[in-house]
C-alpha cells in the first residue's frame, strides 16, 4: 500500500481538515468521508498524522472548527499511537491556546487532548508543565488538574460499581470431625490434588 511522505502530508491534510471543517452541505459530508480515511491511519500513519497534520492545524488554522476537528483527528492518533501522534512539539501547541478557548467545543477537544497525553505520563503533571513552558499559564494548569480530578472521581465510581456487582463471597465453614457433619467427605486421591490452572 502507498502512504503520504510527510511533504504530501504538510500539504494535503491541513487543506483537507481545513475544508472539512468548514464546508457545508454534501461538500461537508464529501470531506468528512475523505477524514474518515484519515482516521483508519492506512493512508497515513498515527505517529505522522498527528504531528505534521493536525498539529498544522491547531496552531495555524484561524477557523474554529477546523481546528476543532484537528484535535479530534489528534486524540485518535494518540490513542493508536501514544505520545509519538502528537510529538513533543504538538504538546506545546495544544497546550498553548487552552486558555484562550472560548469556545466550549473547542476547550473540551483540548482537554481530551491534554487529558490522553496526561494519562500516558503517568498523570505526572509537573512533567507535563515543563514540557509545556510558560506557555502553559495559572489558568490552563487549573483547567487541566480541575479536569483530572474529575477523570479521578470517574474512575473511583466505576471501580466502585463494579465491585458492587460482584456476589458476595460464601463463608464455608469446615466440618469438624466426630460431630455428626451431613456432608459427605470424598477419598482424597492423587488427581484430586490437582490444580486446574
Amino acid at each position: 500500500k502507498r502512504e503520504l511522505n510527510d511533504s504530501e502530508c504538510m500539504v494535503v491534510i491541513p487543506f483537507i481538515i481545513e475544508k472539512a471543517g468548514n464546508a457545508k452541505g454534501r461538500f461537508r459530508e464529501s470531506f468528512l468521508e475523505i477524514v474518515g480515511i484519515l482516521r483508519g491511519h492506512d493512508l497515513v500513519p498515527a505517529r505522522r498524522l498527528g504531528p505534521i497534520g493536525c498539529v498544522n492545524v491547531i496552531e495555524r488554522s484561524t477557523h474554529a472548527k477546523a481546528r476543532a476537528l484537528a484535535g479530534s483527528i489528534c486524540l485518535g492518533c494518540i490513542e493508536s499511537a501514544g505520545l509519538a501522534g502528537v510529538s513533543k512539539k504538538g504538546v506545546v501547541v495544544v497546550a498553548k491556546p487552552l486558555s484562550d478557548a472560548h469556545i466550549p467545543e473547542n476547550r473540551n477537544v483540548t482537554l481530551d487532548i491534554l487529558e490522553s497525553i496526561l494519562e500516558r505520563m503517568n498523570g505526572d503533571i509537573q512533567r507535563f508543565v515543563r514540557i509545556c513552558g510558560p506557555g502553559f499559564d495559572a489558568r490552563s494548569r487549573e483547567l487541566l488538574e480541575e479536569r483530572w480530578r474529575k477523570r479521578d472521581h470517574r474512575l473511583l465510581e466505576s471501580s466502585t460499581r463494579v465491585q458492587s456487582n460482584l456476589p458476595a463471597p460464601t463463608n464455608v465453614t469446615p466440618s469438624r470431625k466426630g460431630h455428626g457433619s451431613t456432608s459427605s467427605q470424598q477419598p482424597i486421591t492423587p488427581d484430586s490434588r490437582a490444580v486446574v490452572l
